[in-house]
């Protein structure tokens, strides 16, 4: 799409090498003062993910490409990762980031039946 950006990938569990369904992502751009929230969405079956935005979301005074970093969050809200920054390439409007993480055990932290 014309004047869209695009931050797209595959969230994959490290130990096992399968996709995360069900993960919810925030792609922000970091800035000096306050980093822009550029989208959020959830990982598909095949753990893929996609976030759609536009210059306005992240264009500053000073700034050409934005500087994303991406926030995982566990279907109970807690955050899971947060990635280094990636700049964009100049030129191009949209890169791929590819992750294999480990999620940490949520069942250790469920109340115990009792």
């Amino acid at each position: 799409m014309k004047g869209w950006y695009k931050v797209s990938g595959r969230v994959l569990d490290r130990k096992t090498g399968r996709p995360i369904p069900n993960l919810g992502i925030r792609g922000y751009d970091r800035d000096l003062i306050h980093d822009d929230c550029l989208g959020e969405t959830y990982t598909d079956a095949y753990g893929a993910y996609e976030i759609l935005f536009q210059e306005a979301d992240f264009k500053g005074l000073f700034e050409g490409q934005p500087d994303i970093y991406l926030v995982l969050y566990s279907n109970e809200g807690q955050e899971v990762i947060r990635t280094e920054v990636v700049k964009m390439p100049r030129g191009r409007r949209s890169v791929s980031l590819n992750l294999a993480i480990e999620l940490p055990d949520l069942s250790e932290e469920s109340p115990k039946a009792g």
